[in-house]
């Protein structure tokens, strides 16, 4: 990983995302980009020198805050760009030019609310990006490093396609990889298909020198399930797949995704499968 891009707008949430992303990309080292975008849009000249205040005010922040975390992480560069339009839009496009490894954004989850545009977007960043989406609350406390990964495995085909970047991450933390057979149905085909994508991540994880532990559960309830177990075992970061709800097949995933995106107290790693290489 050489690039990380932080969504800023100036909120708790975004700063606490800056500083989560500084962890990775000490680990990694990564740069970062930071991106701020202006999605107001006005037809009248007052709006437009509003606009104008807005963006030369943001560069003013921007800069600010790159001074003041330039100082703390000196291994690498970090800096900043402005767009303009809407928000998952832009920085979907600043991601592609960057060529970033991640996007790292902070959520205020569905019970709260800030007149900021990350949490309100987090969810439509991560379907829309080009790249794995790191979203976290801005109540998360964390510390130095990430020692305990947790990997939800159900019997969707995309499944175990989270296991190279889990075990990446794993890797650079020096974390262990919890693996958590999601059953959601006694049929025994469907049991079967969790247990064949719960050898391919085992296998990986083996041939990597990861260091892992494998749980099982059954389950009519995927995201309170994961977030419960994710908290009582003291997880640092969750990683999922999902996807554009655009087709019937892709509801439950996206449904997943969506919910604990919102819900999740812990950080979550979305991965869509079309970016998976």
């Amino acid at each position: 990983m050489k690039n990380l891009l932080v969504a800023i707008d100036f909120s708790r949430n975004a700063i606490q995302a800056l500083e989560y992303a500084l962890m990775y990309a000490d680990r990694f080292n990564a740069d970062i980009s930071l991106i701020w975008v202006d999605n107001c849009i006005g037809p009248d000249l007052m709006v437009e020198r509003a606009d104008g205040e807005s963006r030369y005010e943001s560069r003013e922040l921007l800069k600010e805050i790159i001074d003041k975390y330039q100082s703390k992480f000196q291994k690498r560069n970090i800096n900043f760009k402005l767009r303009k339009g809407k928000v998952y839009e832009e920085i979907s496009k600043q991601a592609k030019k960057n060529g970033s490894d991640l996007i790292f954004a902070g959520t205020h989850g569905i019970t709260g609310f800030e007149e900021y545009w990350i949490g309100s977007n987090a969810y439509r960043i991560v379907t829309h990006a080009p790249c794995p989406v790191v979203t976290l609350r801005q109540d998360f406390k964390f510390g130095k490093t990430v020692k305990n990964i947790l990997m939800p495995i159900d019997g969707s085909m995309q499944s175990s396609n989270k296991v190279k970047i889990t075990a990446d991450i794993a890797e650079a933390f020096g974390a262990e990889v919890q693996v958590l057979a999601l059953h959601t149905s006694k049929l025994g085909s469907l049991r079967r298909q969790v247990d064949k994508h719960l050898g391919i991540v085992k296998e990986h994880l083996d041939k990597n020198n990861i260091n892992h532990t494998i749980s099982e559960v059954s389950t009519k309830n995927l995201t309170q399930d994961t977030i419960d177990f994710a908290a009582k075992n003291k997880v640092d970061l969750i990683t999922i797949m999902t996807e554009q709800e655009t087709t019937q097949a892709n509801v439950f995933l996206g449904t997943f995704a969506r919910q604990l995106v919102n819900n999740c107290p812990v950080p979550v790693l979305s991965i869509r499968t079309s970016v998976v290489g």
